[in-house]
């Protein structure tokens, strides 16, 4: 059995065999039209899940965001809403980000999901982004002038332990915050 529903203003239909799940678009606003699509969508679904056929598509990459992000990954809730953002704004057709690493992460993200598309048979041919995926490490060294006035400036004592802490190893905050003082401070 099949069922519709809106997304976004778009009906989409899905349908569920034997623990697995189809979603399509039915590529509409109108409710009767996606009515009258249901029957035939559900029995090409139905076909993919059971066996019966299996093809390959070519779904619009809206579409295959749509599923993507649908689908389960075991995903941290900031890996899905920065996945979520660099792929809407992709397919909105925002251009990729001028700073490299940045730009690094946006096309990872949006390469993996055209391979994903490829492994589930959503799509013939992956249109990936070429160039660089690892991005460039940024340096940002202080000077001694910088260093000193640091330092020099910050007259409480146990905040200026920890700004030196934190700067001669390269610890986050939360991180020195998260060190008990038996593992800082012997006896």
């Amino acid at each position: 059995m099949a069922t519709i529903y809106m997304n976004r203003g778009i009906w989409y239909i899905t349908a569920s065999y034997d623990k697995q799940r189809l979603t399509r678009s039915l590529r509409t606003k109108d409710k009767q039209v996606a009515k009258k699509l249901k029957p035939l969508i559900e029995l090409e679904l139905l076909e993919e899940l059971t066996g019966v056929i299996t093809r390959r598509r070519n779904l619009p990459f809206d579409e295959i965001v749509h599923r993507y992000l649908s689908a389960e990954h075991n995903w941290t809730s900031k890996t899905k809403e920065l996945n979520s953002y660099i792929l809407n704004a992709h397919v909105s057709g925002k251009p990729l980000p001028s700073q490299p690493t940045t730009k690094a992460i946006h096309t990872r993200v949006i390469n993996i999901c055209w391979n994903w598309a490829l492994k589930n048979r959503l799509i013939k041919k992956a249109y990936k982004i070429e160039g660089d995926t690892k991005g460039e490490t940024r340096s940002r060294v202080l000077s001694k002038n910088e260093l000193n006035k640091l330092f020099n400036n910050i007259s409480d004592d146990q905040f200026n332990k920890f700004v030196r802490f934190a700067y001669y190893t390269g610890a986050r905050s939360g991180e020195i915050r998260r060190i008990s003082k038996e593992n800082v401070f012997n006896e």
